[in-house]
């Protein structure tokens, strides 16, 4: 799954990234605040990454665009 989560990065636009990552940190401290212990940190970081590669998934991606080429 850690490979899946650098690959998308690169093929987002850095808002959408943002904008994901933003959003799983509100949810993180929703269910935090919801959950009758504290999480730990190797915890929360998991639903962090878990939750970012979810809402990645759903954020429709551009095909990478290559640097054209060099005209002689």
């Amino acid at each position: 799954m850690r490979e899946a989560y650098t690959t998308r990065k690169a093929s987002l636009k850095l808002a959408d990234w943002y904008t994901a990552g933003i959003l799983c940190r509100m949810l993180i401290i929703w269910a935090t605040n919801r959950a009758e212990r504290e999480p730990t940190d190797a915890e929360v970081q998991a639903m962090y990454t878990d939750c970012h590669v979810s809402l990645v998934d759903l954020i429709p991606r551009a095909p990478l665009q290559t640097a054209p080429s060099e005209v002689s």
